[in-house]
């Protein structure tokens, strides 16, 4: 599958950059020690100009490593420098540390597009391949964030309470956060890491998929014509309206009933509903176990030892009580959760 990449008018000089990374690269890998050189950065995502750098990522041997960095015999100086006539910036990395390290979202996406310039051993390969992914549980925890805190909450409570209290200003501050979310959450849709910062907006261009009009409806959702209650209720409609499509690509249409976090705990029912009784730590591992306590969760799973082993067992009896009766004792939320859960469920 393609992946986004940078829509921009201005010359591209990449070709010259990546002939030049090629030369830096091969003047590492003749040096002992060197298990691998990554091309990052902005040309590794096919585009170059005079704002541009090299970015290099130099995986050593851990004594090699140690020499460079600690000892102050490196070829070349780490960070940016100028070199050659090119902006470059040269990152050492010991290969042994890099396995073990737990890398940040943006590194992840950086490095998701990183060119293998030098590993004869595949060893720089080896590790992308482990780390440089986005994960089913970290989407599923940036969907809650991005669709919950700046989705629903942000659009249906924050912006209507700044226009009660009289802060349009403050209005129009807030669905400007809510725009970077909802760009966030289009990057998700696609399964992918979400770029940094200063390139998200552009890169979401080349998406597989975007919201219908992704372009035209996203340059009035920007727009700010004026301070006033009726500009804020024309933006926040814009992006409500946006948000909904990536709610229904992420989620699916079957759940237009229940707010996200609604979402999150029926997912959760349906993972103990499938198999009848799951251990809890497989839950804890999955969902997080003090999901359990939580309502409905807490009033459909009951928890029972095995072997020593504690396990998560689904009350379907219960179920049908609940859905049977006029489900009095739960919040109208968790009713339209147990109705989407009881209709149409098959074991």
């Amino acid at each position: 599958m393609s992946r986004p990449k940078p829509t921009v008018r201005s010359p591209n000089s990449h070709a010259a950059f990546f002939r030049q990374a090629q030369v830096f690269a091969d003047r590492f890998a003749a040096h002992e020690g060197v298990v691998g050189v990554l091309l990052t950065g902005g040309v590794a995502r096919g585009y170059a100009d005079h704002f541009s750098e090299i970015d290099l990522a130099v995986y050593l041997t851990r004594a090699t490593f140690e020499r460079w960095t600690q000892s102050g015999w490196a070829p070349y100086a780490e960070g940016d420098s100028w070199l050659d006539a090119w902006h470059v910036d040269f990152d050492y990395l010991c290969y042994e540390d890099e396995l073990e390290a737990e890398w940040d979202h943006v590194k992840r996406w950086d490095r998701s597009y990183a060119v293998v310039l030098h590993d004869p051993q595949g060893w720089t390969q080896e590790i992308l391949a482990r780390k440089a992914i986005l994960t089913d549980k970290e989407k599923q925890s940036l969907t809650g964030r991005h669709l919950v805190l700046f989705g629903e909450y942000y659009c249906n409570l924050v912006v209507p309470s700044w226009v009660y209290r009289g802060d349009l200003l403050a209005a129009h501050h807030c669905l400007n956060t809510t725009l970077d979310s909802l760009i966030r959450a289009v990057f998700l849709a696609n399964d992918e890491l979400v770029p940094f910062d200063k390139w998200i907006l552009n890169l979401s261009r080349t998406l597989p998929w975007t919201p219908q009009d992704w372009q035209e409806r996203l340059e009035q959702a920007v727009l700010v014509r004026e301070v006033s209650q009726v500009d804020v209720e024309r933006r926040c409609g814009l992006i409500r309206g946006l948000f909904a499509e990536c709610r229904e690509k992420l989620l699916g249409p079957r759940t237009e009933d229940l707010d996200t976090i609604e979402v999150r705990k029926l997912e959760m029912l349906r993972y103990v509903r499938k198999w009848g009784a799951v251990r809890a730590a497989d839950f804890d591992q999955q969902f997080g176990l003090c999901r359990a306590i939580q309502s409905p969760l807490f009033h459909l799973l009951r928890r029972e030892t095995r072997d020593d082993e504690e396990w998560l067992i689904f009350n379907e009896e219960r179920l049908r009580e609940y859905t049977e009766q006029n489900m009095a004792g739960f919040l109208e939320w968790d009713r339209a959760l147990l109705r989407v859960l009881a209709e149409g469920e098959e074991r």
